[in-house]
């Protein structure tokens, strides 16, 4: 049946009003009717691409949608424009016509700053993450946009990024987002993510990176262990894997040297008393305290432990002999070559080599003299940090204190004399 024009131009206007009296209840932006309006329009002519005509399906989804704007359900509205955004994504071949709408879209979610429309921000969110396997790219860049409309205070925006992390891990786009990930923490303080929130985050920017950037990654598991420290027995409980990957992780990352601070986390402390894991905590304790003997013995009678957690048994071996020799180093300012030899249970004619590598790691500070071999001490790396060395740093101090005292008397005699 074929209408007089007239009523479409009564539609049209009675819809404009309608549409500018229901928006006005979230703010007074003039232009709200007209963004709204190209949504449901684009709606239709997409679901028509996709049908190859009219249907009597998306002729009663346009229908639908005109009568929540005539009849000021705003909200109502949204959420179908929400909904059918996976129809934009599926159908549009072009991306800029998607972001375009998309940003329109985004504009009418936050005219206000309402919980409603965040959680229908959220809903975007899931809408536009479905599908890993289809557009990604395009798909991250709109949660990308839409996570920084946001307003500073929204907590909903932490829903979103999950949810971009999640997206990203599943749509092998760690190299997108990954720069952004040092400043996590820092986004979770200012912004007021709860410590569950936060908990999530960091599991998820693992999860992402741990094939990409094990520095990094390792970070993100620490902020894990924090985060769960000071929370209940039940989600330090949760956590045991993830601390279990921290200890794989500090052992097997090349210049990871220090991991007297892991034995300090509840999470990693449970691990002493768990059937399952008690080997892989004992091995991160014998890195931490006792000696290079110490981890041959271990080795040879723990086999599994290396096996089940895909450990290097050779790696570990280079790791601890570097150890061994900051335990050697440690309050020296001289060794022989004869004795960093002992020390390693290598010939001598290894030992530059593998002094090199204790400076290229910052195990050492210090020189080499060949002629002398000899290896000059200026530092060596402290495995842990207790009552000893701090009375080790106090003694130096004090006696750094009078060498200055001493200088100062020493000046201020020389300064008389030229007075005189």
């Amino acid at each position: 049946h074929v209408l007089p024009c007239w009523v479409f131009l009564s539609f049209f206007l009675s819809f404009f009003f309608d549409l500018t009296n229901a928006m006005a209840k979230y703010v007074p932006l003039i232009n709200a009717p007209l963004q709204a309006k190209q949504l449901v329009e684009s709606s239709k002519k997409l679901r028509e691409l996709r049908d190859g005509g009219e249907t009597p399906e998306n002729k009663s989804a346009f229908e639908t949608q005109v009568k929540l704007a005539l009849t000021g359900n705003v909200m109502g509205l949204l959420t179908s424009l929400v909904d059918d955004f996976e129809l934009v994504l599926s159908t549009e071949p072009s991306d800029e016509p998607v972001e375009g709408g998309f940003a329109l879209l985004c504009t009418l979610l936050f005219m206000a700053n309402k919980p409603a429309t965040h959680a229908l921000a959220v809903r975007l969110s899931e809408v536009v993450s479905a599908r890993a396997d289809h557009r990604a790219m395009l798909r991250l860049t709109l949660l990308h946009n839409l996570l920084n409309s946001f307003p500073p205070d929204a907590t909903s925006r932490f829903s979103v990024l999950a949810t971009l992390l999640r997206f990203a891990r599943d749509a092998d786009l760690a190299s997108a987002v990954s720069s952004q990930l040092p400043h996590l923490p820092a986004w979770c303080v200012r912004f007021g993510a709860s410590p569950d929130l936060q908990l999530q985050l960091h599991q998820l920017a693992y999860q992402l990176i741990i094939s990409t950037d094990r520095p990094q990654a390792f970070k993100q598991l620490i902020h894990v262990m924090e985060c769960a420290e000071n929370q209940s027995d039940e989600v330090i409980k949760s956590v045991k894997e993830d601390a279990v990957k921290l200890i794989v992780l500090a052992i097997t990352l090349p210049g990871q040297f220090l991991m007297d601070h892991l034995l300090e986390y509840k999470a990693v402390a449970q691990l002493k008393d768990d059937a399952e894991h008690k080997l892989v905590y004992s091995l991160l304790s014998l890195f931490v305290n006792d000696s290079y003997e110490s981890f041959l013995a271990f080795a040879a009678a723990n086999p599994s432990v290396f096996a089940d957690h895909k450990l290097n048994v050779e790696q570990c071996d280079r790791k601890m002999r570097l150890l061994a020799l900051a335990a050697a180093a440690s309050g020296s300012t001289v060794l022989s070559f004869a004795d960093v030899a002992t020390a390693l249970k290598v010939p001598e004619d290894e030992v530059e080599d593998w002094v090199i590598d204790a400076l290229q790691y910052e195990v050492l500070t210090g020189s080499i003299d060949q002629l002398e071999q000899r290896v000059f001490i200026t530092r060596a790396l402290q495995r842990t940090f207790e009552r000893e060395q701090w009375e080790e740093i106090n003694t130096k101090l004090g006696a750094w204190r009078a060498n200055i005292a001493t200088m100062l008397e020493s000046l201020d005699g020389m300064q008389k004399f030229q007075t005189v």
